[in-house]
């Protein structure tokens, strides 16, 4: 079988430079995982956009495997369109998905990507205050093997 075309939404676009560049601020290594996944996700929509589940209003989604985003798409008379969720706003996916109903939109609506980023943000300095504090217990046990507190004679 041969691949769809594949168009990309300008505000989907715009999101997963986005998310890249988040990425990048906090490891290259990262990004580039994360680009090296999308690319792949994109082409496996494109080769089989029927194997993905049913979302709101006509779309299909995919949700990628090492990293917290969530790639909607919809399939064309010309292919397939990816739409994120996460970064378009709400008049986007309403006119792209063909919605015409704020009430109904509510009814689909998912954490921003936005939230997401600041709940990972906030994991992060947990973990780095836990691994802080891990540290200074380490050093004060080597401490106090290296040097007795009380010599008697």
């Amino acid at each position: 079988m041969t691949s769809a075309s594949v168009r990309i939404h300008p505000a989907a676009l715009e999101e997963a430079e986005a998310a890249t560049e988040w990425y990048r601020r906090r490891s290259m290594r990262a990004a580039e995982m994360f680009l090296d996944e999308l690319d792949h996700a994109i082409e496996r929509i494109g080769d089989h956009p029927a194997q993905f589940p049913e979302y709101a209003f006509g779309t299909r989604r995919m949700v990628l495997q090492r990293f917290p985003y969530l790639i909607v798409f919809r399939e064309t008379a010309a292919g397939v369109e990816v739409i994120a969720e996460s970064g378009a706003g709400d008049e986007v996916i309403m006119s792209i998905a063909g919605h015409v109903s704020r009430a109904m939109l509510s009814r689909y609506s998912h954490v921003r990507m936005e939230a997401k980023r600041r709940a990972l943000d906030e994991i992060a300095v947990r973990q780095r205050a836990a691994d802080e504090k891990r540290q200074q217990e380490l050093g004060l046990q080597q401490a106090a093997v290296v040097s007795p507190s009380v010599v008697v004679q």
